[in-house]
């Protein structure tokens, strides 16, 4: 077994592409991982990950092709190149293909931290360890954790190109969740809070494990609300969700193939004048920011929505020219993947109230901490949706009682329409969507016959 360098992996490969009369794209991702947990005291086996895998993209005239390996030796990677070699004339596209030239990348050191390998396994595993612990702490009610880990992650991207495109960046962090069950006399209830920095000092799992239970006790004794039309607001957990719906609809490619919500309406009001979406790889404290994208094209921030008006939507090279729009630098591709189009982080911008604020808004406001169906419950093309929730019932800015059972239904555009303010409490923790709460003035729940 001869295992290649990237370097020699580039050289050998761009000769071969030299000879063969092809220009070629090097794609090499390298992830590492370790989670732990603890069930009843007890450490279960924790994971140690470790992989890496290598596309090569061939360009020939109006033909491309993508093929990978998760294997770095020679005689493997000499197959799959060969392979791909021999069939590209096979893959014409209704298109010239064409890869991105290099450009200046904005330096990211916020995405690494060059001290985490200094973190020990014992010191990971007490973290882990306070999970459960103080979770059961926080009441009798609370009976387990059976979802919970703390661990750390690092990875690095690498690409290359025939155009002169040669970069590469790496991230890495820890990252911790805890899902709380709590039971009472009449229901069971359960609850979950996640945390992730690129500083371990920074986490702290049993603060996260003791939001977790109190939420999850403070759910018991669940009614299911009358049906009618409420003031509905969405906690950043739920509202990263909701928004994550959307994601496609932004995409180039699906809206030249008319399946997005968002066709034919640039320009025109899709949200409320509070709405600002955008997609922001330079965010500080997100795993998925990043100095270029999938094509090796420099970042970029892009607004999509502005005071509730659709101004862009996110493309890669192809569907730029295509459209005969800027490249918002949108791509997305793994080692092991074709070319598409996908955010960095979808961001809602956030605004200036608390959350205490936005429940105070009206009589009464039921809150959503739970949704269920999100992708069975959702038409992408059409923008309706109908969803099982949970949450609590406000009124007049205080808690009353915890609901359940209960559906949430609408148009996704109208619910936009229809935001009544924007929290300040942004969430930025393992999602690519990053929102505060948000409060819709009205939105049918279906409950308990009146």
């Amino acid at each position: 077994m001869s295992l290649l360098s990237i370097e020699a992996i580039i050289d050998r490969y761009t000769l071969k592409s030299k000879k063969a009369g092809v220009e070629l794209e090097v794609l090499l991702e390298t992830s590492k991982s370790f989670s732990a947990s603890y069930q009843k005291g007890q450490l279960d086996p924790f994971k140690s990950e470790h992989s890496h895998a290598l596309g090569f993209r061939i360009i020939k005239g109006e033909c491309e092709i993508s093929t990978f390996s998760e294997s770095l030796d020679q005689a493997d990677l000499d197959l799959v190149f060969e392979q791909a070699l021999g069939s590209v004339e096979f893959f014409k596209k209704s298109y010239t293909p064409k890869f991105v030239t290099s450009e200046e990348y904005e330096p990211m050191g916020f995405l690494y931290n060059e001290n985490a390998y200094k973190v020990s396994i014992d010191q990971k595993l007490e973290q882990s360890k306070l999970i459960e612990k103080s979770a059961m702490e926080v009441d009798e009610k609370i009976q387990s954790v059976p979802y919970q880990s703390f661990g750390d992650y690092e990875s690095e991207f690498f690409i290359y190109n025939t155009n002169g495109v040669r970069a590469t960046y790496k991230s890495n962090g820890f990252f911790g969740y805890a899902f709380a069950l709590a039971k009472g006399a009449k229901d069971t209830r359960t609850a979950y809070e996640v945390a992730s920095d690129v500083e371990f000092e920074k986490i702290n799992m049993s603060q996260v494990a003791k939001k977790a239970a109190t939420e999850a006790v403070s759910k018991l004794n669940a009614v299911t609300p009358k049906t009618g039309t409420y003031a509905v607001m969405f906690n950043p957990h739920m509202a990263q969700q909701l928004l994550g719906l959307l994601q496609g609809s932004f995409y180039a490619d699906k809206v030249d193939k008319n399946l997005s919500i968002f066709c034919n309406k640039l320009g025109e009001s899709v949200a409320s004048s509070l709405i600002e979406i955008t997609d922001d790889p330079f965010l500080k404290k997100s795993q998925h920011s990043r100095p270029f994208d999938s094509e090796g094209a420099s970042s970029k921030k892009t607004t999509l929505i502005k005071k509730g008006q659709l101004s862009a939507y996110l493309t890669n090279s192809v569907y730029a020219k295509k459209l005969g729009v800027e490249n918002t630098a949108n791509a997305s591709r793994g080692a092991k993947t074709s070319l598409g189009i996908g955010f960095s982080n979808m961001v809602l911008t956030p605004g200036q109230e608390s959350f205490e604020e936005l429940v105070s808004k009206n009589n009464q406001t039921i809150v959503i901490d739970v949704l269920q169906g999100l992708h069975s419950g959702y038409n992408s093309i059409s923008g309706d949706f109908s969803l099982q929730a949970e949450g609590f019932m406000y009124e007049s800015g205080h808690k009353k009682q915890s609901l359940a059972n209960f559906v949430i239904s609408g148009n996704i555009i109208q619910m936009l329409k229809d935001v009544q303010a924007v929290g300040s409490d942004v969430l930025i923790a393992e999602s690519r969507v990053i929102s505060p709460s948000f409060l819709v003035s009205a939105l049918s729940v279906a409950g308990e016959s009146n």
